[in-house]
């Protein structure tokens, strides 16, 4: 029988993304919270009984992202693809308002008024902190556009997913890949679940930042964490400023290439640098930037890549697109050219995965199970050469302790 993995290890070797699931699975055990290098993570309140760490060990998004068998075609670096377009919301404030073209938002509200869900989980700012986000539950189209707009940061959008099976209300999940990741595993260890959650509908991811991103962000403005009223990312425009306002009314902003240009910056998670699935291969349906070279030239009105992987995904797909909710600008596009124009980051990222995997393994940390991913056959787009130095440059970090983290308990100090 495999070893359990505590807590602490999954968090400690730098594995946890911090989606929730795990509180939602011991709520009385667990609770998440902001930690001083910027993540949000999750704490032992109480003892973990073995039957909840073992399911954790089970659905962990940092521990299993897998996928499972498809009707849909493969290709080789992208997915299965069942349908591949590029459109926006066909509502004009929803489209100026959301991320990108809105597609995202647009089917939230689309999945609600046509009631094929009653509720729609999601990311939404905290009502008694905005300059965080939390998991948020929509139950009225107007109530997705709370969340509209990227979240460049921690949010554990999974923290009630449990609650909400257990009610049996059908539900539809928008989140990152890797929060697919983990309700997909929870799919596949209790299948009635499958039966609650009807989409898994998400954003294509470059990575997650450390909160200390937006920190570092708020000191360039002089803003204290208290004073802020509100953080938009995106939105407001394709890709739209970067804005925070204060309480008091002031209003700071700048660039999304100011804030992106030095992926040095970037703060990424350790978890988004071993990420097998930026592209959300679990999901049913997948929103994307779609910018010619992965990169914006200025603004426009917002348009989405958008790629259905499921019957569920291209099903919904073509009745948002018939029934007015979403307008297609080009259909059925070529695979593999079209993404690696719109997303090459995705292709460099997973073709280095397998490497850095790999050195994880050789430092003794614990594994990730990617079967059906082919990140084998990505790497082999590198030379001998550069696997060798994905290899080596991860195996270094880890030794400089880049990947991990510092783990506590609810007390706040580090267990013995």
């Amino acid at each position: 029988m495999p070893r359990l993995i505590p807590l602490a290890e999954i968090v400690s070797s730098g594995l946890c993304i911090g989606c929730g699931l795990c509180k939602s699975i011991a709520p009385t055990s667990i609770e998440i919270r902001m930690t001083d290098t910027g993540g949000e993570r999750p704490v032992e309140r109480a003892p973990l009984p073995d039957e909840a760490l073992s399911l954790i060990n089970e659905v962990c998004p940092g521990l299993r992202v897998e996928l499972g068998p498809t009707d849909a075609p493969v290709d080789p670096m992208w997915g299965p693809v069942l349908r591949l377009a590029r459109g926006y919301s066909a509502e004009p404030a929803v489209r100026f308002r959301a991320a990108t073209g809105g597609v995202l938002s647009g089917l939230g509200r689309y999945v609600l008024e046509t009631r094929r869900v009653e509720r729609v989980l999601h990311v939404a700012p905290k009502a008694d902190d905005p300059l965080y986000w939390g998991a948020h539950v929509s139950m009225t189209p107007d109530d997705i556009m709370t969340g509209s707009g990227s979240r460049y940061g921690p949010a554990a959008a999974l923290t009630p997913l449990m609650e909400l099976i257990e009610q049996g209300l059908p539900l539809a999940v928008v989140a990152k890949p890797c929060d697919a990741a983990a309700v997909r595993n929870l799919i596949a260890a209790r299948p009635d679940t499958g039966d609650v959650v009807r989409y898994l509908l998400v954003m294509a991811c470059g990575g997650a930042s450390r909160m200390t991103k937006n920190w570092r962000l708020l000191d360039e403005f002089g803003v204290h964490r208290a004073d802020v009223a509100a953080l938009q990312h995106r939105g407001h425009g394709n890709p739209g400023p970067i804005r925070v306002v204060t309480d008091d009314g002031r209003e700071f902003a700048t660039t999304y290439l100011a804030m992106w240009a030095d992926e040095g910056t970037w703060d990424l998670q350790w978890r988004c640098k071993v990420c097998p699935d930026g592209m959300g291969e679990v999901a049913d349906l997948v929103a994307l930037d779609c910018w010619p070279g992965g990169v914006p030239v200025g603004e426009d009105g917002g348009f989405n890549g958008i790629v259905a992987r499921t019957a569920a995904g291209a099903e919904l797909l073509a009745a948002a697109v018939a029934d007015g909710a979403l307008v297609l600008t080009h259909d059925e596009l070529p695979i593999d050219e079209t993404l690696e124009d719109w997303q090459p980051h995705q292709s460099r990222r997973k073709t280095a995965v397998a490497s850095r995997l790999r050195a994880m393994a050789a430092a003794g940390l614990p594994e990730m199970a990617t079967t059906g991913l082919r990140l084998d056959a990505a790497e082999k787009r590198l030379s001998a050469q550069e696997r060798a130095e994905e290899y080596a440059g991860a195996l270094e970090r880890i030794r400089r302790g880049v990947d991990g983290e510092p783990y506590s308990d609810a007390s706040g100090t580090a267990p013995e």
